[in-house]
């Protein structure tokens, strides 16, 4: 110890004080850089991610090649999925006095509507006024029952009154069905097996689902 150096300092002491700053800098080092990659393999997991959920179209070029599949033949676009109505109808026929009914004629027999829904108010059903075919569809069915996703008890009533009548699903809000007379139509079935009829049947959309 030197005659200029304090009484009571020590200089085994600055060692210790340089070896505690020195650790506390490389911990506050591995700290930011642990920061730093984890922010580095966030953004690159999220960037992996969103190119395969969701991949770019890529605009081809004026004048530019394309794509050809086998032999020589424009390769088919990448489409996507059109949503489907459902195979079969769901739920239970309503009681004819819980379903409305507006008869359509879609064949050149005049007054058929008319008549056709008069026997279905005998039966209880609720009737609107009978007309023509409001989409002028040629139908070569006896029938189609037209009908949207909150229909499917009433639908299911309807259509047992008309062997062979098509189940079609449309855009519709409510539960209200139209019975659309096609030039297949004879004749109403009996009661007893309108009643028997009454089931699940296949379904089919009144026009192609358009697409997403």
């Amino acid at each position: 110890m030197s005659m200029l150096t304090p009484a009571g300092f020590s200089g085994r002491r600055r060692p210790r004080y340089l070896l505690r700053r020195t650790l506390a800098v490389l911990v506050a080092l591995l700290v930011l850089g642990g920061a730093a990659f984890a922010c580095w393999w966030y953004l690159v997991r999220d960037e992996a991610v969103r190119t395969a959920t969701c991949p770019r179209a890529t605009a081809s070029k004026p004048g530019a090649a394309k794509p050809t599949g086998a032999a020589g033949k424009p390769a088919a676009r990448p489409t996507r999925r059109v949503a489907k109505a459902p195979a079969f109808l769901p739920g239970r026929p309503l009681p004819a006095r819980q379903v409305t009914v507006t008869v359509y004629n879609a064949t050149d027999r005049d007054g058929l509507a008319a008549r056709v829904a008069a026997q279905l108010a005998k039966r209880g059903f609720r009737v609107g006024t009978p007309a023509n075919d409001p989409l002028g569809r040629k139908i070569p069915e006896p029938a189609e029952v037209r009908f949207g996703r909150t229909g499917a008890g009433a639908a299911l009533r309807v259509g047992a009154q008309v062997a062979g009548a098509v189940p079609r699903v449309d855009g519709r809000a409510d539960a209200r069905v139209d019975l659309v007379l096609g030039d297949g139509f004879r004749r109403l079935r009996t009661v007893e097996r309108a009643a028997a009829a009454a089931k699940p049947v296949a379904v089919k959309p009144t026009s192609p689902a358009p697409r997403c």
